[in-house]
């Protein structure tokens, strides 16, 4: 089976250093059969480190979480859920001596990818093989259309959010090269490009109702002609006001989508 893909970034937690080593030599080998082109591989000791390094959200995400640390037999599961609240688009994978935790980790809701026991290397190998196949099959179908993903540039990188989940850009006071995305379920991310760029690498995507947005007319809730401002999906306390010059050409383009 031969793939051929962009970046993975593979987040190890586990506090014994012998298992890290073990499973980045795993990750190497796996990388090497499969035919990744490049892959990041960062390794912590403590939930804390792993959390002040969180990776933007992204499918090409791969955390692989030991279930206890410094004797919290939950330690794992918490952390777990910590990734899924920031980035609902990775995989999880757990790594436990305790088979029996399957189900507790259902009560936490993290839509864990695997639950492998530790003591098999062997099938360690095996096991983390099929879970990376599976990711890789889920980042080629978010390759495909293109334009319902959008890559945007941050301070640290890149990452790729569909189209479906953006609400809103809105310009940023720290820097003019710079804007803010806010998602329908309010997240909030920094990009490191204007809201000009952005209009010219994606066109014919947002409407402008004022020169300080651009706005997904998906998430469009509702407009208020009287006074002239939209509300959006998830930001119901939000008015956006409609530019008196731009009302006319906003509504125009708006009734282009037919919502």
């Amino acid at each position: 089976m031969d793939f051929i893909f962009t970046m993975f970034n593979f987040y190890i937690l586990d506090d014994d250093r012998t298992q890290q080593i073990l499973l980045e030599k795993i990750l190497h080998k796996l990388a090497e059969e499969l035919h990744l082109s490049h892959i990041n591989i960062e390794a912590f000791s403590k939930a804390i480190d792993l959390k002040n390094n969180i990776l933007l959200p992204s499918p090409q995400n791969i955390y692989i979480l030991d279930l206890e640390l410094q004797g919290d037999k939950h330690a794992g599961l918490k952390v777990g859920k910590y990734i899924r609240q920031n980035d609902p688009y990775a995989s999880i994978i757990f790594l436990t001596v305790h088979e029996d935790f399957l189900s507790v980790t259902y009560s936490y809701r993290i839509e864990a990818l695997n639950f492998i026991a530790k003591n098999n290397n062997d099938r360690l190998y095996d096991t983390l093989k099929l879970d990376i196949e599976q990711v890789i099959r889920k980042q080629a179908r978010w390759s495909f259309p293109s334009e319902n993903i959008l890559s945007l540039k941050t301070s640290t990188g890149v990452f790729r959010i569909p189209l479906a989940d953006i609400s809103y850009f809105t310009t940023s006071s720290k820097g003019a090269h710079s804007s803010f995305l806010f998602t329908k379920d309010n997240r909030q991310y920094r990009i490191n490009l204007k809201l000009g760029d952005i209009e010219k690498n994606y066109p014919n995507i947002f409407l402008k109702p004022h020169r300080s947005y651009l706005v997904n007319p998906h998430a469009i809730e509702s407009i208020n002609y009287k006074e002239h401002y939209l509300v959006l999906l998830g930001h119901t306390h939000t008015k956006i006001n409609i530019a008196r010059g731009r009302y006319r050409s906003f509504l125009k383009e708006f009734a282009k989508y037919n919502i």
